[in-house]
């Protein structure tokens, strides 16, 4: 599925992932719950939980999973971009 979740806040079951890109990078706000946030490129994941904020890179696929019972969280990209391609999917239990 190709949607841009970069409008509003986002909604995700527990399990859950989302993937994309920013073409220019962006902010991620956990509103509620917690995600676990992987980061093409990058050694660590990041676990964050409610009212936490995330720096996104440009041009890295970013994955995110909702975590417990599920989260709702905001990604707002730099001026200008979009996301190239997200595909949403939930993991098998």
């Amino acid at each position: 599925m190709r949607t841009d979740f970069t409008k509003g806040w986002n909604l995700q079951k527990a399990g859950e992932v989302f993937s994309g890109a920013l073409p220019a990078g962006g902010m991620l706000q956990v509103l509620q719950g917690d995600i676990w946030l992987t980061v093409e490129g990058e050694l660590d994941d990041y676990f964050l939980h409610e009212g936490e904020v995330c720096a996104l890179p440009a041009q890295r696929l970013i994955v995110i999973e909702a975590q417990n019972h599920g989260a709702r969280y905001c990604v707002q990209a730099m001026a200008g971009a979009s996301v190239l391609h997200p595909q949403r999917q939930a993991l098998a239990a």
